[in-house]
């Protein structure tokens, strides 16, 4: 369980860099990123299992779109509903317009992105779907 952990933690930290790497850098972006960054670091240190306890339903939901390689049906879906559903949990954290302006800005990003980064991302997103049910899994055995 404590390796599924540390993997989806060092998978989460490469695509942010890889992600950052891309992004303008404009004061708004580089304020969002740092912020985005720094939010993650927090939970990691407080509790290491913070970020894939939170990712695991989300990841569960889109497993078949992530193992059949559709990424793009997630990345170009409307998120309205999904915001809109945990907007009490998102509201001290950050803004639905800084939702959506980093959500036209990971569109526009991966629409430079080459097949390679492509495929990066695809595997990426399979490898963080399969530490996280093998963290489930480990989780209810015990």
């Amino acid at each position: 369980m404590d390796e599924q952990v540390r993997k989806f933690n060092i998978k989460i930290h490469e695509l942010i860099a890889m992600i950052e790497a891309d992004l303008p850098k404009d004061d708004k972006v580089i304020t969002l990123v740092e912020s985005a960054k720094r939010a993650i670091k927090c939970a990691i240190t407080i509790d290491r299992t913070y970020i894939i306890e939170e990712s695991v339903p989300q990841l569960l939901k889109y497993r078949d779109v992530i193992a059949e390689n559709r990424i793009e049906e997630l990345i170009f879906k409307s998120w309205d509903d999904t915001i809109n559903n945990n907007a009490d949990a998102l509201k001290d954290a950050v803004d639905k317009n800084s939702i959506d302006y980093m959500i036209e800005l990971l569109r526009n990003i991966w629409k430079h992105y080459d097949d390679e980064q492509k495929m990066f991302i695809k595997k990426s997103l399979k490898s963080l779907l399969s530490y996280s049910i093998k963290y489930s899994k480990a989780k209810l055995q015990k």
